[in-house]
């Protein structure tokens, strides 16, 4: 004689796995189905699917310019295929494809670029290439890179977002040392300029740089109708120096 409770926990247990189904259902999209109307493993087909045309893309952009693959080491292809696997924005999944290339290029010595590409939102990847072309196109170098900076009333205005986006986007940009404040003109320790913690005015770091540089290494110059531009720190009142 079966246990009446038993069975009743196992009516419970098939009733969930029904409403987790049927909610699954209706966060994927599309929701894929087998002749006995299951929904198939949903989230793992989106990755083997983006997988794929992540390494096909790599693949061509590789072809492209007429370079062979090289090997990438586990512990970098790896996590950069499980993380770029669950991206749904096209924007970062040509970014994905990107790094990957550069990776199999054979030319890149950082080993977590997959770690901050997978943080970013497609915003905060569009403020770090629009800053890094912004510093290529002034043509700067040394301090002056540390000193020259984009202005948050700029960036939100070009980007049309708010301020309030714009303090949390750079927080995290800030949190991964993607973003630094401007150094202030004036205010020297050694060499280097003193940076005031403010994000009114924020220019890309040299990790900023190598990620982006990465990510977009095989792709036309990016296009926009409105370019930001870069101007200098706060100016100090005297010059002071810290050795």
């Amino acid at each position: 004689m079966s246990d009446p409770g038993v069975e009743l926990a196992g009516k419970a247990i098939q009733e969930a796995a029904e409403l987790a189904r049927e909610f699954l259902g209706k966060v994927a999209n599309p929701a894929l189905e087998e002749g006995g109307g299951l929904i198939q493993d949903t989230v793992k087909f989106w990755r083997f699917k983006n997988q794929v045309n992540i390494l096909l893309k790599a693949k061509a952009f590789l072809e492209s310019k007429g370079l062979n693959p090289k090997v990438i080491l586990p512990k970098t292809l790896s996590p950069l295929l499980d993380a770029a696997s669950l991206e749904t924005d096209s924007t970062l999944q040509n970014m994905w494809a990107n790094l990957l290339a550069s990776y199999a290029r054979g030319d890149l010595v950082i080993q977590n670029y997959p770690s901050l590409l997978k943080e970013l939102s497609p915003m905060e990847a569009r403020i770090l290439n629009d800053l890094n072309i912004a510093r290529k196109e002034a043509g700067l170098s040394g301090i002056d890179l540390l000193t020259h900076g984009t202005s948050k009333n700029e960036i939100c205005s070009v980007l049309s977002i708010s301020e309030e986006q714009y303090d949390v986007m750079i927080d995290n940009l800030f949190r991964l040392n993607l973003l630094q404040p401007v150094g202030a003109n004036g205010a020297l320790v050694g060499d280097s300029p003193l940076a005031i913690k403010t994000n009114e005015i924020v220019h890309i770091t040299a990790l900023g740089r190598g990620l982006i540089e990465a990510a977009t290494a095989f792709n036309e110059r990016y296009q926009n109708v409105d370019v930001i531009s870069l101007e200098k720190g706060p100016e100090q009142d005297s010059v002071a120096r810290w050795n």
